[in-house]
């Protein structure tokens, strides 16, 4: 089921990022974050201090980078490794979007960080967390980045409506998505009404989501996913259930989804 009566809020966290900003203000952001936390797991996001300009940037190096050759992009697919590479190496198809895509990863993690310091002030004060909670999920931190790119249906199908990608919730602590302007598709599923809400893209701006293609166009996206700290012993804020390592929970993740060679991937890469 589609709804469009429980609309994704839209959360401006710039008074956060102000100095200046009263402790109202800042205290504001956080309880709007929290509760679109709480109630979606999912918020549009404006004010965050990342320019136009970068994050157009971010996606044109995305288009950029599925114009090149098969050869050039089959080289970074996912089913060759599970996230880590030597440091300081990417395959040569990519070297000319290397800079470009190392400041957007830069901008992003120091954006997850504002994030994190938001969610860290707006967890239960039982729960008795310094705000300071996630810094270690900082320290060594693995941070992936994905370019995404969904074909428009052909037009012999008859059903326009076809998966992207289908029903899932991300593995790591914080994703952040960039969509392109004028582009539809990511639905987050909202559990009270048993439904999927559209996220409509908000220039200047993890449930369990979908991305739905169309017949009228190209839909490019920029995927950010704050793993954390891989060798970090982590468990509930709350102090219940038991330790464990970060890595082991990414790499049983990926493995329950891809398999140990990438046979579980429906398709092996997105052209």
């Amino acid at each position: 089921n589609r709804t469009e009566t429980s609309a994704i809020p839209t959360v401006n966290i710039s008074a956060f990022l102000d100095p200046n900003a009263s402790i109202e203000a800042r205290q504001d952001v956080v309880q709007a974050v929290s509760q679109a936390c709480y109630i979606y797991g999912f918020f549009n996001l404006i004010g965050h201090g990342i320019s136009q300009e970068a994050l157009y940037e971010a996606l044109e190096l995305n288009k950029m980078f599925f114009a090149l050759p098969e050869e050039s992009k089959r080289e970074v697919l996912i089913s060759k490794s599970l996230g880590w590479s030597f440091c300081g190496y990417e395959p040569p198809g990519i070297q000319t979007h290397h800079k470009g895509l190392c400041l957007t990863s830069k901008r992003m993690l120091a954006l997850v960080k504002n994030i994190l310091a938001i969610l860290a002030q707006g967890l239960p004060k039982e729960w008795e967390c310094s705000p300071t909670v996630f810094d270690s999920l900082l320290e060594k931190t693995s941070i992936p980045m994905h370019l995404l790119h969904y074909r428009p249906v052909p037009s012999q199908l008859e059903d326009a409506q076809q998966f992207g990608v289908a029903d899932h919730t991300d593995f790591g602590c914080v994703s952040i998505l960039l969509q392109e302007p004028g582009t539809s598709g990511l639905e987050v599923y909202y559990p009270p009404t048993d439904s999927w809400v559209p996220v409509p893209v908000i220039e200047d701006r993890s449930a369990c989501h979908r991305v739905l293609t169309n017949r009228e166009r190209h839909r490019y996206s920029v995927a950010f996913f704050l793993n954390g700290n891989l060798s970090l012993k982590a468990k509930a804020l709350d102090r219940s259930g038991t330790e464990t390592m970060v890595g082991d929970w990414i790499h049983g993740c990926l493995i329950e989804t891809i398999g140990q060679t990438g046979k579980l991937l429906q398709r092996e890469a997105s052209t």
